[in-house]
């Protein structure tokens, strides 16, 4: 089967936010309290280079093909790359304290058989458990264990840009901007109670993760919410359509995305018809070539 070809306009983070400021009609938003599991991943020093992950994305498009019996699946697009140099951690999104519970149990219980430390295997391990399979990388395969594993979206998140977004969620006072990178713990976290404005973004496009130059680039296929934060300092953010309520919540604790799946309360401003009127937002179009996910 051909591939489906779709065109990706890279969109440039500070004029976006530029345009995005000046807006009055933008929804009053604020961090929703859901927790998340962090790993924190330290630098291995085995010459193995970056912890590989499964295309998070693929995988859940095509488990959403299947009828829930599938044991293997076989992905086509390229490994996640979390970079094992001690300046990155694993994000586990949607987690209540309930599931925090067994996964600090799990991974203490791998960190002690393996005499105390962080390895790498130990770290395939606990995502193992906590995702409830095996991914080989050599092979592209995915093989599902007899855990059933959370299916929480998992991502990686360079510590920095931790440390300004969240706080442990036994300790929401302790701001983590003065603790070194080298002493971020993995554990339960919550974003930090930051308020901020949201608008949703139609059409297909993609964006660095962060703004230093060669970052990573993630992409948005159906469009997605725009978090620009009330303290300047603060780097917009980009939530899929799915994980909105997760992330964020009107001022007044009610879910921005109702029962139905609308975000109508958001104010939705269409890429295309943005590169028109605010050209500088867009750095460059990109052309990517892709199969389809499977029908259900």
């Amino acid at each position: 089967m051909g591939g489906v070809k779709e065109e990706l306009t890279s969109l440039d983070r500070v004029a976006l936010r530029a345009v995005l400021e000046r807006a009055t009609n933008l929804l009053p938003v604020k961090a929703a309290e859901e927790g998340r599991f962090i790993i924190k991943i330290p630098d291995f020093g085995d010459g193995k280079g970056p912890v590989l992950l499964p295309n998070i994305k693929e995988l859940d498009a095509k488990m959403r093909g299947s009828d829930g019996t599938l044991a293997v699946v076989e992905l086509e697009a390229g490994p996640q790359k979390v970079p094992a140099d001690g300046t990155n951690v694993i994000v586990i999104n949607r987690v209540d304290q309930f599931v925090q519970a067994a996964l600090a149990a799990k991974l203490e219980y791998l960190i002690d058989s393996a005499n105390g430390e962080m390895t790498r295997q130990v770290l395939l391990d606990f995502m193992s458990y906590a995702r409830g399979y095996n991914y080989d990388p050599d092979t592209q395969k995915v093989s599902f264990c007899r855990n059933v594993g959370f299916r929480n979206d998992v991502y990686n998140m360079p510590i920095p840009e931790l440390k300004k977004r969240y706080v442990r969620y036994s300790r929401p006072d302790l701001l983590l901007e003065n603790v070194k990178d080298g002493n971020i713990r993995s554990g339960y976290y919550i974003k930090r109670p930051l308020e901020g404005r949201g608008v949703y973004l139609k059409g297909k496009f993609q964006v660095q993760l962060s703004a230093e130059a060669g970052g990573a680039m993630q992409e948005f296929h159906n469009g997605a919410m725009v978090h620009v934060p009330d303290d300047p300092k603060l780097p917009i953010s980009f939530i899929h359509v799915t994980d909105i309520n997760t992330c964020y919540t009107q001022r007044n604790g009610w879910p921005i995305v109702d029962a139905d799946g609308q975000h109508t309360k958001l104010p939705s401003y269409d890429v295309s018809e943005l590169k028109k009127t605010e050209p500088g937002i867009a750095r460059q179009q990109f052309t990517r070539s892709h199969k389809p996910p499977p029908k259900p």
